[in-house]
């Protein structure tokens, strides 16, 4: 819900610049307000794609709970996901219709070699790859 009401913001916002661009007086503030368009239209890209992002992840998580699986679901699978300011991936999800699967670490490899003891969850990874 917090990035729909971002994208409505957003949205409002751009339509006001829009109309601020193309008004009267607007000469003197056209290039401003042209870099500031720029700049929402961006946000609201991004926004947008991290939207579409996490619905794929909800529907993919969604279908794995549904198969027999006796592994605890994550927290978190977006919160896990580092964020890089003023990086923009170029790239869409991959579509949600192909298959997808699930590697996880055995209980061998999660004890420690050195002394046998139980090695603590320090992250997660998710990628998609084709």
């Amino acid at each position: 819900a917090g990035y729909e009401q971002e994208i409505e913001r957003l949205k409002a916002q751009l339509d006001r610049l829009r109309r601020m661009l193309f008004g009267q007086s607007s000469e003197k503030k056209r290039h401003k307000l042209e870099n500031q368009i720029r700049q929402a239209e961006k946000r609201l890209s991004e926004l947008e794609n991290r939207l579409n992002t996490a619905r794929n992840l909800l529907e993919d998580a969604s279908s794995v709970t549904d198969s027999p699986d006796t592994s605890p679901p994550s927290e978190n699978p977006i919160a896990s996901k580092p964020e890089f300011p003023g990086r923009k991936s170029s790239r869409k999800p991959l579509p949600a219709e192909l298959p997808r699967e699930t590697h996880r670490l055995l209980p061998a490899e999660t004890s420690c070699p050195a002394c046998g003891g139980v090695l603590k969850e320090m992250g997660e990874t998710i990628s998609e790859q084709l």
